[in-house]
């Protein structure tokens, strides 16, 4: 199971779920992995609640109407290794404003047949890029209060 699933509307007529993968701040223990990297772990979970989101969260909904997204946040150098093993096929574009932080338009399989898929998006965030654009929005925001 991910580290949280949100749905941005009723749970009874979901249309979107986000799953938010939080890796370690100290190392990823799958960024880069051959076997199932994080990329991989977020697609699984998004399977996992395609096939059974009675079971994954405790309700029912109609899984082909729902707009998948997974948000992974993990260290700048597991983001790296991620994006550059074996495993990952490319086609990632930078978050605009941020150095570390990237997104992509991806798939999952829905069932044993790998032609049967869902989309999904999904966005890398650094905790660097992240720790950065805080920091900036509190100076700027101390700077306007004197």
């Amino acid at each position: 199971m991910s580290d949280v699933y949100i749905w941005a509307d009723d749970p009874e007529k979901t249309k979107q779920i986000l799953i938010l993968e939080l890796k370690s701040t100290t190392n990823a223990h799958n960024a880069g992995n051959t076997k199932e990297g994080m990329i991989a772990q977020v697609k699984r979970y998004a399977h996992d609640f395609y096939k059974h989101p009675h079971k994954t969260l405790n309700w029912t909904v109609n899984t082909e109407q729902v707009q998948y997204t997974g948000i992974i946040l993990a260290r700048k150098s597991d983001i790296d290794k991620e994006l550059t093993s074996n495993s990952f096929s490319g086609g990632y574009k930078p978050i605009p404003f941020l150095a570390n932080s990237y997104y992509f338009e991806d798939n999952f399989s829905k069932d044993d047949n790998p032609r049967n898929k869902m989309d999904i998006r999904i966005e890398l965030y650094s905790f660097e890029d992240i720790y950065e654009l805080a920091s900036n929005r509190i100076e700027t925001m101390y700077s306007l209060s004197y």
